[in-house]
């Protein structure tokens, strides 16, 4: 059985339509107390920026790496609604 180009083209085609959105880490600018990291990772995670903020306060008092990992976050993620 042999397959035509044409039905082989056709079953590649990607529809953009129904693809699904990808979810983008992103700083907050309406959910931000210092630089909106903790609103953005909310966000992202789909929880509340208060226990984002106490985990990250946790971080910070008992291993110390949270002031790094918020810092990193800080800078490599955009504000939302803005560029890269």
């Amino acid at each position: 059985m042999r397959v035509s180009t044409k039905n082989t083209i056709f079953a590649l085609e990607i529809n953009f339509r129904t693809m699904p959105e990808y979810k983008k880490l992103t700083r907050s600018r309406t959910d931000c107390m210092i630089a909106g990291v903790c609103g953005g990772l909310a966000k992202y995670l789909n929880v509340d920026s208060t226990v984002v903020r106490i985990i990250f306060l946790c971080l910070l008092l008992i291993v110390g790496g949270g002031g790094l990992i918020y810092l990193i976050i800080w800078l490599c993620a955009p504000e939302e609604d803005g560029y890269y």
